[in-house]
C-alpha cells in the first residue's frame, strides 16, 4: 500500500484511512458518492448515474448538492501525496477517480486471490493458502459496502462480493485440507456449516476433515444429517460432488482434491454408517410413556420425519440420531432452537449414553441404550 496516500476500503464499512486514522467522510449521501466512484475508479461517473443511484429515480436535478458534496470531499481526501490533482477529477463525462491497485481493498483482495488460484493450479497448497489467508485479511467486515445497505448499487455489490468471498473461503480451507490441517479446521467448519447449513461445499471439506482427523463415526453423522436436511428443504439428491466426497471417505479411498490425492489414515474402526447398526437398539421415551424404538438412522422433527413431534418450536427436520460403531450418535441438524443433551447445547455430533435426556423446542426424550 502506498503509505502517501489514502487506503480505500470498501469490504466492509466504507472507510478511508490515513495513516490508521479514519477521515471524516460524513453522513450517507457522500459516502455513496465515493463508493460509487471508487466501483467505478478511473471511470467518469455521469451526473444521471449519481441521480438515480444515490438519490433515487425521479429525483429531479442534483447537480448543485452533488458539486458540494465533491467539494467536500475532496477537501477531506486532499490531493495524492500532499501535491499534485485532487483525487476526484471533473470532465464533461462526469466525476471519476483515479486510485492506485496498492491502495484500495478491492484490488488487493482480487489480486492475492488470483495468486492462490495460480499456485492451486501449480499444486502448491502451502503458497495457495498462504495467498488466500492474506486476501481473506483485506475483509474488515462480513459484507461488502455493509453501511450502505438498501442503496440498489451497495446490495449488488454486496451480493457479488459474497459470492467472491466464500470462493477464496473455499479454497482457502482446501488448500489447509492439502496440507493436512485437519484438526485445526474443525471449530471452523462446525461454524460454517452452522451458518451455511444447505452449504454442500462446506458440509463435504467438514466431512474431509472429520475423516482426516480420525473421527469417521462423526464424518457419517455429519454427511447423513446433511443428505437428510438437503432432501427434505431442497427437494433433490445432494450434489454429485458431495456424494464423490462421502463415497471415497466411506471405502478409505482417496479424497478429491486439486491438489492431487491424499490418502486418510487408515483406522480399524471405519465403517459406512449403514452397516453399523447390527446388534444396536435403543428407544426414546417421550410424551405420556410413549416409545420409539431406535435400531437404525432415525430422523427426529416436526413434519415428515420418522418420529414427528408435535412441537412449534421444534425445527421441521431438527436432528437425526444414527447407529456408528462406538454407538448412537446425535447430531442437531442447523434447527432453530438448537438440541440439548443433558443440558448441554450439541454442536458436533455426540455420543448418547444410557438414560440421556434429550430437548428439542420444549420436548424432553430419555433415550435408553437397550443393548
Amino acid at each position: 500500500m502506498n503509505c502517501n496516500g489514502p487506503d480505500f476500503r470498501l469490504l466492509g464499512p466504507l472507510r478511508v484511512l490515513r495513516a490508521g486514522a479514519d477521515l471524516p467522510l460524513g453522513g450517507e449521501k457522500p459516502r455513496a458518492v465515493l463508493a460509487l466512484m471508487l466501483l467505478r475508479r478511473n471511470r467518469p461517473v455521469p451526473v444521471p448515474t449519481f441521480a438515480e443511484e444515490v438519490w433515487g429515480r425521479g429525483a429531479g436535478d442534483v447537480h448543485a448538492n452533488l458539486q458540494v458534496l465533491i467539494s467536500n470531499l475532496r477537501r477531506v481526501l486532499g490531493p495524492p501525496g500532499g501535491e499534485g490533482q485532487p483525487y476526484i477529477q471533473t470532465s464533461p463525462a462526469g466525476y471519476s477517480m483515479s486510485v492506485a491497485d496498492e491502495n484500495l481493498d478491492l484490488a488487493r483482495f482480487r489480486s492475492l486471490a488470483a495468486a492462490g488460484n495460480a499456485a492451486r493450479a501449480a499444486r502448491r497448497p502451502a503458497d495457495a493458502g498462504r495467498a488466500y489467508t492474506d486476501a481473506l485479511r483485506e475483509w474488515g467486515g462480513e459484507r461488502g459496502l455493509e453501511d450502505l445497505g438498501g442503496l440498489p448499487f451497495a446490495d449488488a455489490f454486496a451480493q457479488t462480493m459474497e459470492h467472491e468471498l466464500l470462493s477464496v473461503l473455499q479454497a482457502r480451507i482446501e488448500a489447509d485440507l492439502a496440507c493436512r490441517r485437519h484438526d485445526e479446521l474443525l471449530g471452523e467448519l462446525y461454524a460454517l456449516t452452522r451458518r451455511y447449513p444447505l452449504n454442500d461445499v462446506f458440509c463435504g471439506q467438514l466431512v474431509t476433515a472429520l475423516a482426516g482427523s480420525g473421527r469417521s463415526a462423526d464424518a457419517a453423522v455429519t454427511y447423513h444429517g446433511f443428505r437428510e436436511q438437503y432432501q427434505s428443504e431442497m427437494g433433490a439428491n445432494v450434489p454429485e460432488a458431495l456424494r464423490r466426497v462421502w463415497m471415497s471417505v466411506s471405502r478409505e479411498a482417496d479424497v478429491p482434491s486439486h491438489y492431487g490425492a491424499q490418502t486418510l489414515p487408515s483406522r480399524a474402526d471405519r465403517t459406512v454408517v449403514d452397516d453399523a447398526s447390527a446388534g444396536l437398539r435403543g428407544e426414546l421415551v417421550h410424551g405420556r410413556g410413549l416409545r420409539t424404538e431406535v435400531t437404525g438412522r432415525l430422523m427426529i422433527g416436526r413434519i415428515g420425519c420418522d418420529l414427528d413431534l408435535p412441537d412449534a418450536r421444534i425445527s421441521k427436520t431438527h436432528a437425526v440420531i444414527i447407529p456408528t460403531p462406538d454407538g448412537f450418535v446425535i447430531s442437531d441438524l442447523q434447527s432453530t432452537n438448537g438440541t440439548f443433551v443433558n443440558g448441554i447445547p450439541v454442536v458436533a455430533p455426540q455420543l448418547l449414553n444410557h438414560l440421556d435426556r434429550i430437548r428439542l423446542g420444549g420436548t424432553e426424550l430419555v433415550f435408553r441404550r437397550l443393548s
